[in-house]
């Protein structure tokens, strides 16, 4: 049997076609801008915070300000210690008394860019609480009950990284804006 050139054509068109059904990307939301994360990032936090801590204002009041490349390391450190992270490339934005946690969620063969938006506040124990409001899973709202779980997911992850760098403090109010986040608090 002799392969024309056409034969030739029609198996690298259908080989071109199977390899771009494997990975299809959904698009989704992507951040206005970048967050780069470095190690000198953690370290300045590390030190303002032992700052804080060790020498509070007389009045006992104490304010800790966290950037947008401090909690996206936090944020990557927590993901790291999953066995299969959902999210992957992880972008924290403050603005707007809102945090938006921008990243790529990939399922199977699916990629998609994705945008959670949370209200940060403070519970009546004077400790932080995280709101899931919405999330957009490529092009689409999810649905409210994924919204509610996930929501549950991120208090407690709350709870755990930022908390422990609270712990002993009573938090007052959280400010979000410009890139920073902002806690106020008194030591208990």
């Amino acid at each position: 049997m002799k392969y024309t050139h056409k034969h030739l054509l029609i198996v690298c068109l259908v080989g071109i076609l199977v390899s771009i059904s494997c990975q299809i990307s959904a698009g989704g939301p992507t951040p206005a801008r970048t967050v780069s994360v470095s190690t000198q990032a953690v370290s300045e936090l590390e030190e303002a915070l032992g700052q804080v801590l060790d020498n509070p204002d007389p009045s006992g009041a104490i304010t800790i300000t966290l950037t947008e490349a401090q909690l996206t390391f936090l944020l990557e450190q927590q993901l790291s210690q999953l066995p299969e992270p959902l999210l992957q490339n992880p972008q924290i934005l403050l603005q707007n008394e809102r945090a938006e946690i921008f990243g790529v969620v990939q399922m199977n063969s699916i990629t998609a860019n994705t945008r959670l938006v949370l209200q940060v506040g403070v519970d009546q124990n004077g400790k932080l609480t995280a709101t899931l409001i919405s999330i957009d899973i490529g092009p689409l709202p999810a649905p409210q009950s994924l919204v509610e779980k996930i929501s549950e997911v991120i208090d407690s992850t709350m709870q755990g990284s930022v908390s422990a760098m609270t712990s002993g403090l009573k938090i007052e109010s959280v400010a979000i804006a410009d890139g920073l986040m902002t806690i106020t608090g008194t030591r208990q």
